[in-house]
């Protein structure tokens, strides 16, 4: 029994090691945004989206890597018979958010977006509750939702930050950012649940959607990349670092 205990114990201890860990490097994402974007913080920068689209080319290869590894199969007919539903929530999570995020940062703070962003859970139970038949609005969830919108109030209204120039613009598109990705988490869920009711179908893991709905948002978000940068359809422009 004190084997068991103590195994149970470790697992916790790594489990919130690890949470503290993706608080940390999500936290960080942040000011590493404004500085990426911004070139009053960081100097001469690429264009937002370009930087979208760097980012998840990376993403994507680890991800398909990570996936064979632990998988052993990229499972790729599945995302082929579910292309439509996997491109709508790439462009929620990837396009439209990193649009907000990027473009956001450039007019607030790092510090306002990080909060503002955290609406997105408000977000999600408002629409899980509506288009979820698993999901239900109770009184808690309300006086929570109506905490988190107090808090927006707050941050607009009240925010040290009031000599960053078009602060309000900045803070609505991390608003836009957030309430997309509430609408893919919501969609994420109703697809698992869909595989889930439906025991013929494979049933795709947390770590398949997430490398699936990474690639197809690539591939929705580099086309207006380029339209909106056509100079890195140069290859060589990638090589070249901003002073």
């Amino acid at each position: 029994m004190n084997i068991i205990s103590n195994v149970k114990s470790k697992q916790e201890i790594i489990a919130y090691l690890l949470l503290i860990l993706t608080m940390v490097i999500w936290g960080g994402t942040w000011p590493l945004g404004k500085w990426l974007v911004d070139e009053d913080v960081g100097g001469e920068t690429i264009p937002p989206m370009m930087i979208a689209v760097i980012r998840y080319f990376l993403a994507i290869i680890c991800f398909f890597f990570i996936l064979k590894f632990k998988e052993g199969t990229l499972n790729w007919h599945f995302a082929k018979e579910n292309w439509k539903i996997l491109t709508l929530m790439g462009l929620l999570s990837v396009t439209i958010y990193q649009v907000g995020f990027l473009f956001g940062e450039i007019f607030t703070s790092a510090s306002d977006a990080s909060i503002m962003v955290a609406t997105n859970a408000t977000w999600v139970v408002i629409l899980s509750s509506k288009f979820l038949k698993t999901e239900f609005f109770s009184w808690k969830k309300a006086a929570g939702t109506l905490l988190a919108f107090i808090a927006v109030i707050i941050v607009v209204g009240f925010s040290p930050n009031v000599d960053v120039p078009n602060r309000i613009l900045g803070d609505i598109l991390i608003l836009a950012a957030a309430f997309a990705y509430a609408v893919y988490t919501v969609t994420s869920r109703y697809f698992m649940n869909k595989t889930q009711n439906n025991p013929n179908l494979h049933q795709p893991s947390s770590l398949w959607i997430i490398t699936w709905v990474s690639f197809f948002g690539f591939l929705t978000t580099t086309p207006i990349a380029l339209i909106a940068s056509p100079e890195f359809l140069n290859p060589l422009e990638y090589f070249t670092i901003p002073n």
